[in-house]
């Protein structure tokens, strides 16, 4: 099962009805107005709406009906890009949107206005989007960390940090400490220090998650890994009872299970406490 799919399915779960253990499913297609079939990430907004990105257009869907949005040429007003690959919602009450190649955007809730926000150039490419429990919006890049710059206008500087230069797929926040998922291993951002944890240099890493006990889930090489804090110091141990080496997302259910799905082999659920 691949990423999006995995997305998709924990949408669904959202609104489909559990009857003696049966799920009932209702799917979206291009039949339905959704703007392609390729579905790269989805959010559901505080309003309720679920917001589908694609390689083709943006979607918002109210339960209902589809609404698209797209790029259009010499309307600044509009996304910057078709090619949507992260949505992100902050505490203001704004969409996140990145793109593949075409930068940031944000789309306000409350004004259902779109704006374009300025990014360093070769820093285009928006993998993930994530906000600390101080309000503070870090961006991941191909190229590095974005942190949005709130004054008169809104702005993005680059995070100069050891990681600067490297593909960054993913930012957590656990413990007052954020850890990022990058082409070379797991790094972490406490009180202005930034550090690789060593047992995860030159793995790469496309997926990041903490859980609810402090225990940060890694794929490293597309393989399980947990990471802990003992005192001061990471442990990372690859889990060799879980062989596969295409996971491609992790996600937490309200009783404390851990959903891990891959690519092409499936998704799992893994009790943390057997």
């Amino acid at each position: 099962m691949t990423k999006k799919h995995f997305l998709f399915l924990l949408i669904l779960h959202i609104s489909t009805c559990l009857y003696a253990q049966e799920l009932l499913f209702k799917s979206l297609t291009v039949d339905d107005g959704l703007s392609q079939h390729d579905v790269s990430c989805i959010l559901k907004d505080s309003y309720g709406f679920i917001w589908i990105g694609t390689y083709d257009g943006l979607n918002r869907y109210d339960g209902f009906n589809i609404l698209n949005y797209f790029h259009e040429t010499d309307n600044d007003k509009s996304i910057s890009s078709n090619r949507i690959l992260s949505l992100f919602e902050d505490s203001k009450k704004r969409i996140w949107i990145g793109t593949d190649g075409g930068g940031l955007n944000y789309f306000s809730l409350i004004t259902e206005k779109f704006v374009r926000v300025k990014t360093p150039e070769g820093y285009n490419q928006i993998k993930n989007i994530s906000e600390s429990e101080m309000g503070d919006i870090f961006v991941a890049t191909s190229k590095g960390i974005l942190k949005i710059i709130e004054e008169d206008t809104i702005d993005t500087e680059i995070l100069q940090l050891p990681l600067t230069g490297l593909v960054v797929n993913k930012i957590t926040f656990k413990d007052n400490t954020i850890y990022f998922a990058t082409s070379n291993g797991v790094w972490t951002l406490k009180d202005n220090v930034c550090k690789q944890i060593p047992e995860t240099e030159n793995y790469y890493c496309s997926e990041l998650f903490g859980d609810k006990n402090g225990i940060i889930w890694a794929a490293l090489n597309g393989k399980l890994t947990l990471i802990k804090k003992n005192n001061n110091a990471y442990e990372a141990k690859q889990v060799e009872s879980f062989p596969l080496n295409n996971i491609q997302e992790f996600y937490e259910s309200k009783d404390g299970a851990i959903w891990v799905s891959t690519s092409n082999n499936g998704l799992y659920s893994i009790n943390p406490e057997d």
